[in-house]
């Protein structure tokens, strides 16, 4: 009855994860800032900036608390998160 009742969780786990596809295709968004390898991608998701808007809506300061970010990358991002908003 325990294997059950894990394989059930199991299936319910994998279940919401892809309930929560539409979120990453925001996500992927991300990924067309140019300039960013995946390890800052995973580092502004993780940070809190998981798409676009929210990038657009921070200020260099905030990106740099981000290892491996500058002012002037930071900046950089911010700018082309609200370009490609723009364009989207």
């Amino acid at each position: 009855q325990k294997a059950e009742a894990k394989e059930a969780k199991e299936t319910k786990e994998s279940s919401e994860s892809e309930s929560k596809e539409p979120e990453g295709s925001k996500d992927s968004a991300l990924s067309e800032i140019t300039g960013v390898g995946e390890k800052t991608l995973k580092a502004l998701e993780e940070a809190g900036f998981d798409n676009l808007e929210k990038l657009s809506q921070a200020n260099p300061e905030d990106l740099t608390q981000i290892k491996g970010l500058g002012k002037i990358k930071a900046a950089k991002i911010i700018a082309q998160a609200k370009d490609l908003l723009k364009k989207g």
